[in-house]
């Protein structure tokens, strides 16, 4: 239901056709209403308002603070600034001329004109008119249209701040002004207007991909011909309110296109009819359709407006069901002014270097490593550097690790069960009869649908890592910063010890999969499908969670359609698809083209474009180990492990996530579980009592059924052969220290990670007997697309405390050992800081290897030294992550004779989970770690170690 409310406080008020356009390009004609980062701000032959207060009126050319205003005018705004296309169209002016309001300083600037060397205007700049349209498309504002009659095409280039004529073919449109202008994606739409022979209904559509025009043959029952009313488009639909028709037929319907189907639908029924009229504006905010009435009378100041009706908007459903929250700072407010990840300076990565390496070599291994590092770093590490950092300067939209990391990912050939997939698990729900796989799958489907919206419609609040919260996690502050351009946003939080975090993972979580492909894979997005995939028995299902229109669908609905699958009699396949997933990927990439041969494209096109797999377990769990065995790599059928992620739920209920780690890392899908958590368990949207809907879920769910032939299904088989071979290599073992944890730590100055890697190495200790190659990943997520950097903790502190405790028991006092604690926490806290920070030396080696391969160099010998292979063949590979919605992760040691260590230290207890392959015995590790962590804790009660 569509319906109509009234706002007031705060709000523009315009004259003025405008047609404005969501996802950052708003387009306005007339006195158009236009949005600065999410504020409504408007311009044209009535009121520029900020902060609710216009500025600017009139028909006439009239200043504010050098502010022209003139009747007809186009408006667009390029994050802080308004870009105001402007013409005296009364004073014979041969130009448009372009000023500029900044929303932050408050002040208009006039642009230079553009003149040939005669003085004359250039062919590209355009003549005079009134009623043309502008619109932003990436880093250009189009203008077209206009009286005197025009369809001529302009280009302006926001960077440069020039005039271009662009070369557009086609059905170019006749000639019109006062028509309406709105942009999906690169599409530039057209729509009625006034033409030498009148009214219009006609609408043309230019790509601005090719720059071909085309007229659209709309089908359904077209509008009337109309010129002054504008189109805004929300999610895939047009939205077309009001205008006028000949000399007095004015209009107050809502009329609705679908750009999918070229279809205009039945006009939507509303509550709160609005009178008719033209020259208004209206644009879209927060998913919603927001129409200002022209203004009838003005004074200076808002107080003094009289006869001044209110705006009106036009919802969809409404937020509380639509989202999970409505941030006030816009979700990507921060990201265009993240700082760059640095590149170290290379004589500091390989100081780091070696300081890594000390403990893992003898002497004479450690002279020889040094003398290569040394050599590296004054000739060929050297030059490659200054590559680096060059490539670097010409890429200043990205960071260094960016695209190689991707590639490494990408390009590795392994399966991705083990190697690379890993899960974090939910804890149940407190409330034990919401554990239902019922209830819960049906509200962690609808919160993940909300969370998909929050973040599309750039709601979600943005992800920052508050050092004095009291300042900066308050409402006053976000008041503050979301005025602030974010090209500046970032230092305004930094100015209150806040660190906003990198986003642009969170794009590729829904609607997202890994593409198999010879040799490299590909990532694949479709944000356009409303499915959701759900996998049972090995059987794959789709039904649309989202509705035509961009909303989530009926809860009530998606819990029928899971009940009906959750009861769906079909047997488990004799050939599940899913398992081709856990294959090498070579090996799945070629049997992926026979699943297209065979005729399945439409099929692989529905699984890749689904919003996210589902997966419906038909077992319960056991305990934490049988958890993470499942949670981890399951039986290999009921999975889809390319999707960016799968939600998983056991019969009992249990539920975790599953992802394909190339797209992103922890940060993004830990922000995804805790706000899923969050939502499911304080704003349920179904309940043990709901009923499910009297709907036809028969129709709606859609069983995929795949054309398999012999070679298809021998191939099947054969990788369920090698899935299961694979996996009952794997043992793992569950942790519980329950003497001791952060408090304790921290109270005595301790560094609860710190403690934590130094009984690892303990335990390792304790257990073969010698200091081993140790990762630990950390976050860069306070950079530009951050991915992550390595924690040595393996370190000459740790090695010699280590001793201390194993070797020697006894030989030292409590008060040596506690300053031997001390000593290795607070260098651990250095490596920490320093990685976060993007000073740790792993990945500008890693950078620097990668230059060298892709420009066909031979490596240095630092890259073939023993010691370089042996730092990377990480037999402890540990990572950590803390929430309250966090039950347990793991994943699987990265080398066969590892351990694959996930741990969180919690303010009583301390907690790991932790795999192993044949090689390692992961019990008796953990019993060593255990008496590691007993030892430690005795000496922070003054205890000796005997």
């Amino acid at each position: 239901m569509l319906r109509w409310t009234s706002h007031l406080d705060g709000a523009p008020l315009a004259y003025g056709s405008a047609a404005v356009t969501v996802d950052g390009a708003p387009v306005a004609y007339g006195s158009a209403a236009v949005t600065v980062d999410g504020a409504p701000v408007a311009y044209g032959s009535a009121a520029v308002t900020v902060d609710g207060a216009p500025v600017a009126y009139g028909s006439a050319a009239v200043t504010v603070d050098g502010a022209p205003v003139a009747y007809g005018s186009a408006a667009v705004t390029v994050e802080h600034k308004v870009y105001c296309f402007v013409d005296f169209w009364d004073n014979d002016s041969d130009r448009i001329d372009v000023h500029v309001f900044n929303t932050v300083s408050l002040r208009w600037t006039k642009l230079p004109p553009e003149t040939t060397g005669r003085g004359e205007r250039p062919p590209e700049v355009p003549s005079g008119r009134r009623g043309h349209t502008a619109v932003l498309i990436e880093d250009a504002i189009y203008v077209w249209g206009g009286r005197p009659y025009c369809n001529r095409l302009h280009a302006f280039d926001v960077d440069a701040h020039k005039w271009l004529k662009p070369k557009s073919s086609g059905a170019v449109p006749e000639a019109r002004y006062n028509h309406s202008a709105c942009v999906l994606g690169k599409v530039m739409y057209i729509h009625a207007g006034y033409t030498q022979m009148g009214h219009t209904d006609s609408m043309y559509k230019l790509d601005t991909a090719t720059m071909v025009w085309a007229l659209v043959n709309a089908g359904g029952t077209p509008t009337a011909a109309s010129s002054g009313h504008p189109a805004t488009i929300i999610g895939t639909n047009m939205f077309v309110f009001a205008g006028r028709e000949g000399q007095r037929n004015y209009y107050n319907s809502v009329r609705v296109f679908d750009t999918k189907t070229n279809l205009w639908l039945s006009a939507p029924s509303t509550q709160l009819l609005p009178e008719e009229r033209r020259f208004h504006s209206a644009f879209a905010y927060n998913g919603e359709l927001l129409k200002c009435f022209r203004i009838k009378a003005l004074v200076k100041h808002w107080s003094s407006i009289s006869g001044i009706t209110s705006p009106e908007i036009l919802g969809q459903n409404g937020p509380p069901l639509e989202y999970l929250h409505q941030s006030i700072v816009p979700s990507m407010h921060y990201q265009r002014s993240l700082p760059r990840l640095p590149i170290p300076k290379l004589e500091d990565t390989i100081k780091r270097y070696l300081a890594a390496q000390r403990p893992l070599l003898d002497d004479d291994q450690f002279r020889e490593t040094g003398k290569l590092a040394r050599d590296f770093m004054s000739n060929v590490g050297k030059q490659l550097h200054e590559e680096l950092v060059a490539q670097d300067n010409n890429n200043k939209n990205t960071s260094y690790i960016s695209a190689p990391w991707f590639d490494m990912y990408l390009s590795a050939r392994e399966s991705v069960v083990l190697n690379y997939n890993p899960f974090m698990s939910f804890h149940p729900d407190p409330k034990t009869e919401y554990n239902d796989q019922l209830v819960r799958g049906t509200n962690m489907v609808c919160s993940a649908v909300r969370f998909m919206k929050t973040l599309r419609a750039g709601l979600l609040e943005p992800e920052v890592f508050h050092l004095d919260p009291a300042r900066s996690d308050t409402d006053t502050f976000k008041k503050l910063i979301r005025w602030v351009p974010p090209s500046l946003s970032w230092f305004g939080a930094y100015m209150v010890n806040a660190y906003p975090l990198d986003m642009s993972q969170h794009c590729r979580l829904f609607n997202a999969t890994r593409i198999p492909k010879r040799g490299r894979d590909e990532l694949f997005t479709d944000e356009k499908a409303r499915h959701l995939l759900v996998m049972r028995k090995g059987n794959m299902y789709v039904f649309d969670a989202v509705d035509v229109d961009g909303n989530l669908v009926n809860p009530a609905d998606i819990q029928s359609h899971l009940k009906y699958i959750l009861a769906d009699p079909t047997p488990a396949p004799a050939f599940p698809l899913g398992v081709l997933t856990s294959e090498n990927r070579d090996v799945w990439a070629a049997l992926r083209d026979k699943l297209l041969a065979a005729g399945n494209g439409e099929l692989l096109q529905i699984v890749d474009s689904a919003l996210f797999c589902l997966c419906l377990d038909d077992k319960s769990m056991q305990d934490n180990i049988h958890m993470s065995h499942n949670m981890l790599h399951g039986d290999g059928c009921n999975r889809w492990y390319d999707k960016s992620f799968s939600l998983i739920l056991a019969k009992d209920g249990q539920a975790a996530v599953n992802f394909e780690h190339s797209w992103g890392d922890g940060v993004a899908v830990l922000r995804f579980l805790n706000e899923i958590f969050k939502d499911t368990t304080e704003k349920p949207l179904v309940n043990p009592d709901s009923a499910p809907a009297a709907v036809d879920s028969a129709s709606a769910v859609r069983r995929l059924q795949f054309n398999l032939g012999a070679e298809l299904e021998n191939a099947i088989a054969e990788a369920k052969e090698n899935f299961d071979a694979a996996v009952s290599k794997l043992t793992i073992d569950v942790m519980e220290f329950r003497k001791g944890g952060k408090k304790q730590l921290k109270n005595k100055n301790l560094s609860p990670d710190a403690v934590a890697q130094l009984a690892f190495q303990m335990g390792f200790l304790r257990q073969y007997g010698k200091t081993v190659a140790t990762y630990e990943s950390c976050s860069t997520a306070a950079f530009k697309h951050g991915r992550t950097e390595t924690i040595r903790p393996a370190t000459m502190h740790t090695q010699s405390c280590s001793h201390a405790f194993v070797s020697r028991p006894g030989q030292h006092s409590a008060e040596k050992l506690m300053a031997m604690l001390t000593e290795c926490s607070e260098y651990h806290g250095k490596l920490t800081k320093e990685a976060a920070m993007g000073q740790g030396f792993d990945r500008h080696l890693f950078a620097l290897r990668y230059l060298a391969n892709s420009q066909g160099r031979p490596l240095h010998g630092l890259y073939k030294d023993p010691a370089y292979a042996a730092i990377n063949h990480n037999i402890l590979s540990t990572s950590t992550l803390s929430s309250p919605a966090l039950g347990i992760g793991g994943f699987a040691p990265v080398v066969p004779d590892g351990f694959g260590v996930g741990y969180m230290v919690h303010d009583e207890w301390i907690g790991c989970n932790v795999s192993s392959y044949p090689a390692r015995n992961v019990h008796d590790f953990l019993q060593c770690v255990h008496t590691s962590l007993e030892d430690i804790f005795a000496v922070l009660e003054g205890k000796p170690v005997s």
